[in-house]
């Protein structure tokens, strides 16, 4: 017994060894393999293909204290519905305190992302920049396609969990069934056509349907619905799907969900840059910035589609900020294809408006590791971060609407 217990401690000591990484080590292609489980294998083949760690010792981040007295009062009543729907949700994170071993995990890990604190009543942004190309390893990322528009803004409306902006805790619209609105300003690669076209504008549902889209198609001047399928697409040489957009934003009717584990990750949570700056050299399809231990549920994601491109995603979320830190996906054979990175920065509200620390992503990765495509984007730092976002400036549900978006861009 004292051999097997001896046996067992030496085991677990010499996997957490294997698993530190100590704040100041810096990864490369030469030491990722000190991460061992820390990464997730596409996050791990980036690094091989130049990416830097910057290891930095983790730090403390907060609730807004609306949202966590929220939590307190309404979680003990939400539940899943047979469908997997949320029921009886008000405001704050649905189901704090999830545990790895309930056979519906996963749903519950998702909801909270969905609805966690690192979503604003409402936001909106300018200044975004993306660039895509052939990214081959050892050479630098050869673009052939980008955008920057300083005046194009992009917009988030949440309709119900809210805790900033009256009306609290839900809009009238959120009777329809839409939990959130948004509008993707700039023309995005999945989209890129000879004439500039944009915005997308999507409503997404709580009963697990698929989302509505439409998109302004600048050539006819008209607004036109799409089906919903094109979230799923990342057609020609286009390497990020729109469901992979914040590391996942898919409907949740459209996959089963199996957490993996609960672990120790390593993820981008604090930024420093503003604007984030690219590797240097062959490694310039993803920024170079510090990266921290946090406390993760890795989650897989399995495509039920017939139409999704991908089998299924392997997700690495944040126990605590409760956003994507990492994302591999898979092809329909079980082969890993692309990688998918977030770099977020929790800081104070930069605008000083409120006490609240929010988390600005300020920028991403994706690598098509078959293909040797990717796409980076990121706040540029043309404006200050004050003036290139702002959160809970009181935005309304009308300007989400398809003959909204059709009117804005013909005047």
């Amino acid at each position: 017994m004292r051999r097997t217990f001896a046996a067992a401690l030496i085991g677990l000591l010499a996997a957490a060894l294997a698993r530190a990484v100590p704040p100041g080590a810096v990864l490369t292609a030469e030491t990722v393999d000190q991460a061992g489980d820390l990464l997730l294998p596409g996050t791990r083949e980036l690094v091989r293909r130049g990416m830097r760690i910057e290891v930095a010792a983790p730090q403390p981040m907060r609730w807004r204290r609306v949202y966590q007295a929220a939590t307190e009062q309404h979680a003990a009543q939400v539940r899943l519905g047979p469908l997997g729907q949320l029921q009886d949700y008000v405001a704050g994170l649905p189901f704090p305190g999830v545990r790895a071993n309930d056979d519906r995990a996963g749903l519950r890990v998702m909801w909270n992302h969905a609805f966690g604190p690192w979503i604003a009543d409402d936001a909106q942004s300018w200044s975004y920049e993306w660039e895509t190309g052939a990214a081959k390893p050892g050479k630098p990322l050869a673009v052939d396609a980008r955008q920057r528009d300083d005046g194009e803004r992009s917009k988030f409306l949440r309709l119900m969990g809210r805790t900033g902006v009256p009306p609290m805790p839900a809009l009238p619209e959120a009777a329809s069934g839409v939990f959130s609105m948004e509008i993707y300003g700039p023309t995005m690669p999945v989209f890129q056509t000879l004439v500039q076209s944009g915005p997308l504008l999507l409503h997404r549902y709580l009963d697990l349907r698929e989302p509505d889209l439409w998109y302004w198609v600048a050539a006819e001047r008209k607004t036109r619905r799409l089906p919903s399928k094109v979230l799923y697409e990342a057609p020609g040489d286009t390497v990020v799907d729109i469901n992979s957009y914040w590391g996942f934003s898919a409907p949740l009717g459209s996959y089963t969900f199996r957490v993996l584990g609960e672990r120790r990750m390593l993820g981008v949570v604090h930024a420093q840059g503003y604007p984030l700056a690219w590797c240097p050299g062959a490694s310039d399809f993803a920024p170079c910035d510090r990266w921290e231990e946090r406390d993760a549920f890795v989650v897989e994601a399995t495509a039920t589609k017939p139409y999704d491109i991908y089998g299924k995603r392997v997700i690495v979320l944040d126990k605590h900020a409760w956003v994507v830190l990492a994302t591999d996906l898979y092809d329909r054979q079980d082969r890993l294809w692309k990688s998918y990175v977030n770099f977020w920065s929790y800081r104070p509200d930069v605008r000083g408006k409120s006490d609240a620390e929010w988390g600005y992503q300020l920028g991403t990765t994706c690598v098509d590791l078959r293909d040797d495509r990717a796409v980076r984007s990121r706040l540029p730092g043309t404006r200050s971060l004050a003036a290139a976002v702002d959160i809970d400036g009181g935005l309304e549900a009308g300007a989400f609407s398809p003959m909204a978006l059709e009117q804005a861009r013909r005047n």
